[in-house]
This record gives C-alpha cells, sequence and structure tokens, in this order.
C-alpha cells in the first residue's frame, strides 16, 4: 500500500481523504483535485476563481478550451506561483497522464500516478504527458 500512497504522510493523508470525498464537477473534478494538492503545499488555491463555474462535463470542457486546454490551463494556473514544468517527476508533484478514457489529471505518488474518477480514487502507470514540481516543502526532508 505504501507505493501507492507515496511514503509521506501529507501525500497519503490526502490521498487517503480524497478516497472518502466524491467526485463533483466544479468543486472537486480531476483538474480542482490538483490545485487542492497544490493549496495544501503552497497555501494558495490556484483555481479558486473556477471553482462552482461549472457543474458538468461539458461546462468544464468549455473552461479548459478557453484556457487552450489542459496543460496551457495548468501552465497558467500556476506560472504565478513559480510552479514550473519538469522532466523528473516526484512523489508529491502533479500531471497529465493519457489514459485509454482520456487526459486526466494525478498525482505522483512514486511509483504511480493517483487520481480520482467519478466513482473513486484510482492509482495507475499511464504515461505522464506533463508535470509540475510542486517542490512541497512538507515531503522535503
Amino acid at each position: 500500500m505504501a507505493d501507492l500512497l507515496g511514503d509521506q504522510d501529507k501525500l497519503g493523508a490526502f490521498l487517503k481523504a480524497a478516497a472518502e470525498r466524491p467526485f463533483s464537477w466544479g468543486h472537486r473534478d480531476c483538474l480542482l483535485w490538483l490545485a487542492d494538492w497544490v493549496e495544501e503545499c503552497r497555501g494558495i488555491d490556484p483555481a479558486a476563481h473556477l471553482r462552482g463555474s461549472y457543474c458538468d462535463e461539458a461546462e468544464a470542457e468549455k473552461v479548459i478550451v478557453g484556457h487552450g486546454g489542459r496543460e496551457a490551463m495548468i501552465d497558467a494556473l500556476l506560472a504565478p506561483l513559480g510552479i514550473r514544468g519538469t522532466q523528473h517527476p516526484q512523489a508529491g508533484d502533479i500531471a497529465l497522464v493519457s489514459l485509454p478514457s482520456g487526459v486526466t489529471g494525478g498525482i505522483v505518488t512514486g511509483k504511480f500516478i493517483a487520481f480520482i474518477g467519478h466513482d473513486r480514487l484510482r492509482f495507475t502507470r499511464a504515461p505522464i504527458i506533463k508535470a509540475w514540481s510542486l517542490g512541497c516543502p512538507q515531503l522535503e526532508h
């Protein structure tokens, strides 16, 4: 189980809490969940202005397209916090991954990527499209 949740107590606690909360478009979906983790690590919600601004998948997609796509949207939301892409993601970093069902956002746990689906928290070894290094101080030793 440590391989799935990661060795870091803060990350493990965040993922365990995620397993208990339901998916909700515009409040707790795959991309806003990443913003929750950024806020946990950095103390600032980079997507506060987006919360509650859409309520279904079609509206979410309009927001994403309006920002130039998932990658461009995440880049734009993270840039003011000084968070940049990384070629070498570590546990606690966030990523876009390619799944058979499409592209989704996840959190690197070590060997796996954690992501929330409509039904539950899941883990995968899917290909990473792009990752961003949070440098979460609570995870550094």
